[in-house]
């Protein structure tokens, strides 16, 4: 199942719920908080699933705007929802979510990629996270990558 909502800026519209990050904030942490105040569903990141990068848009500050999506695992379903962010919450199916006309271009691609890592294995489909140190003493970075078979993940020699 998928969560899908519907906001005050696009009437008629289902979308997934989202914001913007916090300064210093990283995306999975946007993404859980974002579900969470609009939503008040609890959740755990899982993985990137696609960016939108996009220019001139109104609604961005003046900047170039990108908007990810990330899949992640609910931990909680009792929908509280935010009157002050959507008119209405629901649960939806993802192939009815994927054949809706009143979605945005956006969320209809978005569904039929989670069916089809539902259907053909989400390794297909995900960019998972590692953390790995930085080359400044102390600091760390989050790389987002298709995950690496196992024999990939340690090389010791290269034939």
């Amino acid at each position: 199942m998928l969560f899908s909502d519907f906001t005050l800026q696009l009437k008629n519209m289902w979308k997934f719920p989202g914001g913007l990050s916090e300064p210093g904030e990283d995306i999975g942490d946007t993404a859980v908080r974002e579900v969470f105040e609009e939503t008040g569903i609890r959740s755990e990141f899982r993985s990137l699933l696609s960016i939108r990068q996009q220019h001139s848009h109104p609604g961005a500050f003046g900047k170039s705007d990108m908007y990810i999506i990330c899949r992640l695992k609910p931990r909680s379903f009792t929908i509280e929802l935010c009157p002050h962010e959507c008119l209405r919450c629901e649960w939806m199916d993802l192939t009815d979510l994927a054949k809706a006309a009143n979605t945005t271009p956006v969320t209809s691609r978005a569904a039929r990629l989670l069916l089809y890592g539902h259907r053909e294995g989400f390794e297909k489909i995900d960019l998972t996270m590692d953390q790995l140190p930085a080359v400044y003493t102390g600091l760390f970075y989050k790389l987002y990558h298709r995950e690496l078979p196992d024999s990939y993940k340690v090389m010791t020699g290269v034939d």
